[in-house]
């Protein structure tokens, strides 16, 4: 595990006096309404040079620059570093996991589904912005802000499986059974989809993935 990198907070502080004072006199209040596309170039710039170098050679002052804004206009959004890569990679200004895009929306097809979601959770963990940064961000899961967004993030994973379920339920594709047997599923998709990135990235093809869905379906089709 590598850790933050703290050569961001020195530049900050080089342009706004010190880190600590810059981050006390940002943080998120009362004023104009949040410009939702600014979040949205600030992130995809981070993305951009996490892939270009990496999550320890990024720092909030690149960020500003390339994107043309004002250091106060990160800061106010994400307090940090970490923050700020952590709702960069879990795309908060695209929410890719999140149970109302439309790659994984329910279509009460259970395998379609089911394939779906694993081939959504596959593709995730393999941007190159992602692994640029998880290993990084898994050390900074004491900071309440990065584990807030982890954990928004794996709220919405939970209840776009659900919906998978309910919808196949509702729609007849599947029996009721199903719906108490998708506890662990965030975990089975997830952890595989995890391993397979990280460990044999080579492996993965449509082989694999009907191999894994299909082995999701049996067990969650499995006569009681």
């Amino acid at each position: 595990m590598v850790g933050p990198n703290s050569t961001s907070m020195v530049s900050l502080a080089s342009m706004t006096g010190s880190a600590e004072e810059t981050m006390a006199t940002t943080r998120p209040g009362a004023g104009r309404p949040r410009d939702s596309s600014i979040d949205r170039a600030v992130l995809q710039v981070v993305r951009d040079l996490l892939v270009e170098r990496g999550y320890q050679a990024l720092t909030v002052q690149e960020v500003t620059r390339r994107c043309g804004v004002h250091v106060r206009t990160v800061t106010r959004r994400w307090s940090s570093k970490p923050v700020l890569v952590a709702a960069a990679i879990l795309e908060r200004d695209d929410p890719t996991l999140a149970a109302q895009d439309a790659s994984i929306t329910s279509t009460g097809r259970l395998a379609d589904d089911v394939r779906r979601l694993i081939e959504s959770g596959i593709a995730y963990l393999g941007q190159p912005a992602t692994q640029a940064a998880y290993p990084a961000l898994m050390s900074e899961m004491r900071n309440a802000e990065v584990r807030e967004q982890f954990e928004v993030r794996t709220r919405e994973w939970r209840n776009s499986i659900q919906s998978v379920l309910e919808h196949a339920v509702a729609s007849g594709d599947a029996p009721p059974r199903i719906l108490g047997r998708g506890r662990l599923l965030p975990n089975i998709i997830g952890g595989t989809a995890f391993n397979l990135q990280w460990a044999d990235p080579l492996a993965i093809d449509d082989d694999l993935i009907d191999d894994f869905t299909s082995f999701v379906l049996d067990a969650l089709l499995a006569e009681d």
